[in-house]
Protein backbone atom coordinates (compact mmCIF):
# COMPACT_ATOMS: atom_id res chain seq x y z
CA UNK A 1 0.00 0.00 0.00
CA UNK A 2 1.33 3.40 -0.95
CA UNK A 3 0.82 6.58 1.04
CA UNK A 4 0.94 10.21 -0.03
CA UNK A 5 4.43 11.72 -0.13
CA UNK A 6 5.27 15.28 0.86
CA UNK A 7 8.15 16.88 -1.06
CA UNK A 8 10.05 19.65 0.76
CA UNK A 9 12.50 22.22 -0.62
CA UNK A 10 16.01 22.58 0.90
CA UNK A 11 14.67 25.56 2.90
CA UNK A 12 12.14 23.28 4.63
CA UNK A 13 9.12 24.63 2.77
CA UNK A 14 6.52 22.24 1.36
CA UNK A 15 6.88 22.04 -2.45
CA UNK A 16 4.22 19.48 -3.35
CA UNK A 17 2.24 16.47 -2.24
CA UNK A 18 2.29 13.35 -4.44
CA UNK A 19 -0.85 11.24 -4.25
CA UNK A 20 -0.78 7.42 -3.90
CA UNK A 21 -2.37 7.05 -7.34
CA UNK A 22 0.43 9.02 -9.03
CA UNK A 23 3.04 6.98 -7.16
CA UNK A 24 1.39 3.73 -8.20
CA UNK A 25 1.25 4.79 -11.87
CA UNK A 26 4.91 5.86 -11.73
CA UNK A 27 5.94 2.52 -10.20
CA UNK A 28 4.11 0.45 -12.84
CA UNK A 29 5.52 2.57 -15.70
CA UNK A 30 9.07 2.12 -14.37
CA UNK A 31 8.55 -1.66 -14.48
CA UNK A 32 7.45 -1.40 -18.11
CA UNK A 33 3.76 -2.12 -17.63
CA UNK A 34 1.08 0.08 -19.16
CA UNK A 35 -1.35 1.77 -16.83
CA UNK A 36 -4.81 2.48 -18.21
CA UNK A 37 -6.83 5.14 -16.49
CA UNK A 38 -9.99 3.60 -15.05
CA UNK A 39 -13.04 5.80 -14.61
CA UNK A 40 -15.38 4.69 -11.83
CA UNK A 41 -19.01 4.69 -13.07
CA UNK A 42 -21.42 7.04 -11.30
CA UNK A 43 -24.42 5.81 -9.29
CA UNK A 44 -26.80 6.74 -12.10
CA UNK A 45 -24.71 4.80 -14.63
CA UNK A 46 -24.59 1.78 -12.31
CA UNK A 47 -28.39 1.82 -11.86
CA UNK A 48 -28.98 2.20 -15.59
CA UNK A 49 -26.63 -0.71 -16.30
CA UNK A 50 -28.30 -2.85 -13.63
CA UNK A 51 -31.73 -2.22 -15.16
CA UNK A 52 -30.39 -3.09 -18.61
CA UNK A 53 -28.81 -6.32 -17.38
CA UNK A 54 -31.41 -7.49 -14.88
CA UNK A 55 -34.63 -7.07 -16.82
CA UNK A 56 -35.28 -6.29 -20.41
CA UNK A 57 -39.07 -6.25 -20.21
CA UNK A 58 -41.57 -6.67 -17.37
CA UNK A 59 -45.32 -7.32 -17.34
CA UNK A 60 -47.50 -4.56 -15.91
CA UNK A 61 -49.57 -5.67 -12.90
CA UNK A 62 -52.74 -4.09 -14.28
CA UNK A 63 -52.79 -4.03 -18.09
CA UNK A 64 -50.43 -7.08 -18.53
CA UNK A 65 -48.45 -5.29 -21.26
CA UNK A 66 -44.69 -5.68 -21.50
CA UNK A 67 -42.70 -2.52 -20.75
CA UNK A 68 -39.09 -1.57 -20.12
CA UNK A 69 -38.73 -0.53 -16.45
CA UNK A 70 -36.98 2.67 -15.44
CA UNK A 71 -36.05 1.21 -12.05
CA UNK A 72 -35.37 -2.33 -10.87
CA UNK A 73 -38.47 -2.37 -8.66
CA UNK A 74 -40.96 -1.12 -11.30
CA UNK A 75 -44.07 -3.28 -11.46
CA UNK A 76 -46.47 -0.86 -13.16
CA UNK A 77 -46.13 0.53 -16.68
CA UNK A 78 -45.76 4.30 -17.07
CA UNK A 79 -49.32 4.72 -18.45
CA UNK A 80 -51.28 7.12 -16.22
CA UNK A 81 -54.26 4.84 -15.70
CA UNK A 82 -52.08 1.97 -14.42
CA UNK A 83 -50.07 4.21 -12.07
CA UNK A 84 -53.23 5.82 -10.69
CA UNK A 85 -54.87 2.45 -10.16
CA UNK A 86 -51.77 1.19 -8.37
CA UNK A 87 -51.43 4.15 -5.98
CA UNK A 88 -55.16 4.35 -5.28
CA UNK A 89 -55.09 0.71 -4.19
CA UNK A 90 -53.21 1.85 -1.06
CA UNK A 91 -56.11 4.12 0.06
CA UNK A 92 -58.07 3.96 3.28
CA UNK A 93 -59.88 0.68 3.76
CA UNK A 94 -62.98 0.56 6.02
CA UNK A 95 -61.98 -1.20 9.25
CA UNK A 96 -65.40 -1.93 10.72
CA UNK A 97 -68.82 -0.63 11.66
CA UNK A 98 -68.97 2.74 13.43
CA UNK A 99 -71.87 4.78 14.82
CA UNK A 100 -72.35 8.32 13.50
CA UNK A 101 -71.90 10.98 16.21
CA UNK A 102 -74.76 13.10 14.80
CA UNK A 103 -77.54 10.78 13.55
CA UNK A 104 -76.55 7.52 15.33
CA UNK A 105 -76.63 5.46 12.11
CA UNK A 106 -74.19 2.60 11.62
CA UNK A 107 -71.69 2.89 8.75
CA UNK A 108 -68.46 1.29 7.49
CA UNK A 109 -65.46 3.46 8.31
CA UNK A 110 -61.85 3.76 9.38
CA UNK A 111 -60.77 4.23 12.98
CA UNK A 112 -60.53 8.03 12.73
CA UNK A 113 -63.91 8.62 11.10
CA UNK A 114 -66.77 9.94 13.31
CA UNK A 115 -69.57 10.86 10.89
CA UNK A 116 -71.45 8.85 8.25
CA UNK A 117 -71.47 11.55 5.51
CA UNK A 118 -70.88 15.22 4.73
CA UNK A 119 -74.21 16.70 6.02
CA UNK A 120 -73.66 15.11 9.43
CA UNK A 121 -70.25 16.77 9.65
CA UNK A 122 -71.77 20.18 8.94
CA UNK A 123 -74.60 19.61 11.41
CA UNK A 124 -72.08 18.84 14.13
CA UNK A 125 -70.06 21.99 13.36
CA UNK A 126 -73.02 24.34 13.50
CA UNK A 127 -74.90 22.68 16.36
CA UNK A 128 -75.63 25.09 19.17
CA UNK A 129 -73.59 24.58 22.26
CA UNK A 130 -75.50 24.45 25.54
Amino acid sequence: MLYEVKVFSPDGNLKSIVSPKVLSNRMWRQQGLSVKSYKEPTKAEKKAQAVENARDKVKCMYCVKLFKPRQLTSKVCPANRCRQRHYRSFGAVPRGTKVCATCNKEFQGTSSRRFCNNPCVHKSKYRKKK
